[in-house]
């Protein structure tokens, strides 16, 4: 039986191996733009933490702040000020004494030299210190200024973050309800 060749078209090898290669560089761009997506979504991620990081942490001092009965600011980058106990404050005990404030704690915010934001507490009754605390409050802090508006009396609080190398500002402004000289 003779061999019949057929006379139909089909794909050589090279147009096979050109085809192939074409796909595999397209398949290779697709996932380089996918990885660098990736990585520019994995920044602006990192960049937002830090940014929110900061202005936690300056909610919490300006939230402790407005309760302050006295501020003690000092030129370094801390803020120290004393506020009531108010957990403790209608202790019926003391309430016979007629001495409803005679627990105080002294709130301490400071930065540490690897730029780490730390609130101490310390509990005080009847002058006396009871228990001291340490907390971390934020990490890549840079700078920390508490300083007080001569017209308005009201305390502005800076905390300079460092968010990827760019050094940023957050900061506001708060009234104490009352502070002692």
């Amino acid at each position: 039986m003779p061999f019949k060749c057929s006379r139909r078209r089909a794909f050589t090898l090279v147009e096979t191996l050109i085809t192939v290669l074409l796909v595999m560089m397209i398949f290779g761009m697709v996932a380089d733009l996918l990885s660098k997506s990736y990585r520019v979504a994995r920044v602006q991620r990192q960049k937002n933490e830090a940014a929110e990081a900061a202005q936690l942490a300056l909610t919490r001092l300006i939230c402790e702040l407005r309760e302050a009965c006295k501020v003690e600011l000092s030129a370094g980058q801390e803020v120290t000020f004393y506020k009531v106990n108010a957990a403790r404050t209608f202790d019926p005990a003391m309430l016979a004494n007629d001495n409803r404030y005679h627990e105080n704690l002294k709130v301490r915010y400071h930065l540490d030299a690897a730029g780490t934001l730390i609130r101490d507490l310390e509990t005080y009754t009847n002058s006396a210190l009871q228990s001291t605390q340490s907390d971390v409050v934020a990490d890549n802090i840079q700078g920390l200024s508490v300083s007080q508006d001569p017209n308005t009396q009201n305390f502005v609080v800076v905390l300079a973050v460092n968010v990827r190398g760019i050094l940023r500002s957050v900061s506001s402004e708060v009234a104490p309800l009352a502070v002692l000289p």
